[in-house]
This record gives C-alpha cells, structure tokens and sequence, in this order.
C-alpha cells in the first residue's frame, strides 16, 4: 500500500467515513447519500465508500464549482454543487427536510465553525424527525478504534484492485506545515492534505 494511504482512506480518515456510512448511518444497498463538504478528507473518502458498498445517488456539497466537478468527474459523485451558491444553512435544512422516511443523518466534524462561529445555525422540521421516524447522532471516531481491522479487510483490496483511489493534496516541505494547515481551514485542498519532507 501507498504510505500515504495510511494517513487517507486507510488511517482516521477513511476510518471516520467507514464508521459513518457503515455503523452510524447503517448504510443498505441502493440508499442515497447527501454529504456536505464532500470534497475534503472524509468527504472523498465517504464518496468512494459509498460507491464500493452499492449506495444509490451520491450528492455532494463543495466549496467551489471546481471542487464539485472534482467530485463528479474523479470521485463518483452523481451530483456536487457549491455550498456558496447559497445559505449553507439554508441548503442543509432543504436535505433534513428532504430525507426519506427512516432517513439517517450523521455529523461529524465541526470545522467549518473554526472558520465562520457567526454562521446562523441549520433550521429544519423538527416534527420531521418524529413524523418520518429519522435518526440524527453525531460520533467520534476516537470511539470507535475496533473497527480498524474491519476497515482494511474492506478497503485493502479494492486499493490493490485500483476500485478504490487516493485523493490527496501533497504540500512539498515540511516548514509549510502552518501554511498547509491554513490552507486545509479555508478550503484550499481536495481530499486529504499532507505534508511531505522535501
């Protein structure tokens, strides 16, 4: 395996994606998948998870139209729009409110209130969760290290098989490490960021 792909798809990443679709969100064969900030890390690895577990639509949310197009033509997203276009809380209260009956939501993450702690909170339907029976729950990865096994029996061969490719944006030098970090807080990557010694 690619060294990097223990610190992508294969390390707290990929774990993060898996446990979300696999444990939380319970995902069956033919269901739809919305996933806001698609185009990062977790968000590239949950598309391509998704696909390899037989998800139906994949509908992704991204920082800009390129990242969308990114998420289409490289990672398998069906559709991608850019979260700017509109009220971000706005966008994720039309997808609570579009859920199916039994309908699963999962959250995980919070960067994007490192970057906007002003931003008006998501309004929805709360008579929706009880009405249509859906279920929101939040996770940490931290909690769930006993799935690491489980994640490379799953995600191994389809790396080897070349199903399963790495999304990744490698900084040069590792004195840029403040400036990559930086670059990951304001949306400057695709997929994982890492670092690599020059």
């Amino acid at each position: 395996m690619p060294l990097s792909a223990y610190l992508s798809v294969l390390g707290g990443t990929g774990l993060t994606a898996y446990v979300g679709l696999t444990r939380i969100a319970g995902l069956r064969e033919g269901d739809d998948v919305f996933v806001s900030g698609a185009a990062g890390g977790v968000g590239t690895a949950t598309g391509r998870f998704a696909r390899l577990l037989g998800a139906g639509r994949l509908i992704g949310s991204a920082g800009s139209p390129e990242k969308g197009k990114y998420l289409t033509e490289q990672v398998g997203y069906d559709v991608a729009f850019d979260y700017h276009s509109a009220p971000v809380s706005e966008l994720l209260g039309a997808a609570i409110g579009a859920l199916r009956e039994r309908g699963r939501v999962v959250r995980i993450g919070t960067i994007s209130q490192y970057n906007t702690p002003d931003a008006p909170p998501v309004v929805f339907n709360h008579a929706d969760v009880v009405e249509k029976s859906l279920r929101i729950e939040g996770f940490l990865v931290s909690g769930h290290r006993d799935a690491q096994e489980e994640l490379y029996d799953f995600a191994v061969p389809h790396l080897r098989s070349g199903a399963l490719a790495l999304d990744e944006t490698v900084v040069d030098g590792f004195e840029l490490i403040v400036e990559a970090f930086l670059l990951m807080l304001r949306g400057g990557n695709t997929g994982k960021i890492l670092i690599r010694k020059a």
